[in-house]
């Protein structure tokens, strides 16, 4: 846990990103990761994991002051179980930050040994067919717009940085899920997995996380992760994926 936890706080400070118009900022107490939109994801700071309670403080004091002369009209924090800073949340509170999201935070090595099924095979999204299939997957199984990744995922993949991958799942023969992988410095974060409910249980899923554990462990990434939702935190901790806590999106808007 300790070597996983080191190498996740600094999942921002690389000098590349993969997300497509985002950089990394860096300050004693923060890093920022911030893009050119307005919205509160779009501008995210994470304390640093040693950092003290009075510390905590004077850094929401100042990120509260360096977005309102940036102009924007929120921001987000992210604050992790992992780091053990249970002062966080009372501060972010007392400064009228609002819980927006928590997920849990499961991680294994991307040599992780997966079996899956035979009758279930993964492709790497490599053309504009492949990514339309995506999209229209991802809106199909979570019944929402997916068009925002035509302006991030599709220009991460054409870019070839190698630090995104994205694969399509097929169950005998039919489109059933599919997901991207993204790597933060020493660290890959597992997206999508989505599978049409009519070929769930069939191993769409588990042959998803066998391909990107793959190319993380080929691009010598030593640990994957994945804050997921309830129904995805069963299946990783049925398939071997350790707990890190929880992790919390608070959010300030002015």
């Amino acid at each position: 846990m300790e070597l996983f936890k080191e190498k996740f706080s600094k999942m921002f400070n690389g000098s590349t990103m993969p997300d497509f118009g985002m950089i990394s900022e860096h300050s004693e107490l923060t890093s920022r990761y911030i893009g050119k939109g307005e919205e509160a994801f779009y501008y995210s700071i994470c304390a640093n994991s040693n950092c003290s309670d009075t510390d905590f403080e004077k850094a929401v004091h100042e990120e509260i002051d360096l977005a309102r002369s940036r102009k924007r009209k929120s921001f987000e924090w992210k604050t992790f179980d992992l780091f053990e800073q249970e002062f966080a949340k009372k501060i972010l509170k007392k400064h009228n930050f609002t819980l927006n999201r928590q997920s849990r935070l499961m991680f294994t090595k991307s040599d992780h040994v997966f079996t899956p099924a035979k009758n279930v095979n993964a492709v790497e999204v490599k053309n504009n067919d492949d990514f339309k299939k995506l999209v229209g997957l991802i809106e199909e199984v979570f019944d929402e717009d997916a068009s925002w990744l035509n302006d991030t995922l599709r220009i991460e993949l054409a870019a070839g940085h190698g630090l995104t991958n994205a694969y399509l799942a097929f169950v005998d023969g039919q489109l059933a899920s599919a997901a991207w992988i993204k790597i933060y410095n020493e660290i890959a974060y597992l997206y999508g997995g989505g599978t049409l409910k009519e070929l769930r249980g069939r191993g769409a899923y588990k042959k998803l996380l066998h391909a990107r554990c793959k190319y993380a462990l080929e691009s010598n990434i030593e640990y994957v992760v994945s804050e997921c939702s309830p129904d995805s935190e069963k299946v990783l901790r049925s398939l071997g994926f350790a707990d890190a806590g929880c992790s919390y999106q608070w959010v300030y808007s002015f």
